[in-house]
């Protein structure tokens, strides 16, 4: 049992981790008047981004400022609505970034390597979830609810930027 409790101790940490990063989102999305908007955005970036990989920070106080930051960001992206939505460059950029996401991913943390069968596990999840988004989206511009399209597309572009800073964050850290 003694063996098993830094397993425990981990999994409550986790948990909590989990909790303050939820309520600080709320709160962002509370303060910035689009708690609607934000719990869309971590709906649809979380399970894309836990099978996806990418970038990960040093330590999770670094992760936590930087996961807040991104939520801002994407809020704020989110009160702009790019006249792109409803002429159907909306729908080419989902689908191409889509297809970026999918190529990419799994992105692994070289402090925990994927083997093959992980690698096409996460891969799979990946293009699962990116299927069921960009479905989502295309609905979402059949009833001209162009919002929809911005806030998905928005998700996975983010994502692939955090592919991309993985990839890099490997080389770099590779070469060291």
């Amino acid at each position: 049992m003694e063996e098993d409790r830094a397993i425990y101790q981990f999994g409550l940490e986790m948990l909590f981790l989990n909790l303050v990063n939820l309520l600080s989102a709320a709160f962002i999305g509370l303060f910035m008047g689009q708690l609607l908007e934000c719990f869309m955005f971590l709906a649809l970036f979380i399970p894309l981004r836990c099978h996806a990989g990418g970038y990960h920070a040093e330590n999770p106080l670094c992760c936590y400022f930087l996961s807040n930051a991104v939520i801002v960001f994407a809020l704020l992206l989110l009160r702009t609505s790019p006249v792109m939505m409803a002429r159907g460059a909306g729908v080419v950029f989902l689908l191409l970034s889509a297809v970026m996401a999918a190529i990419l991913a799994p992105v692994e943390n070289l402090n925990k390597p994927l083997d093959e069968a992980e690698k096409r596990v996460y891969g799979f999840r990946t293009r699962v979830v990116l299927i069921i988004q960009v479905l989502i989206g295309l609905v979402c511009y059949a009833y001209a609810y162009y919002q929809g399209v911005w806030i998905i597309l928005l998700t996975i572009v983010l994502v692939v930027i955090t592919e991309l800073l993985g990839l890099l964050q490997n080389t770099f850290s590779r070469s060291r």
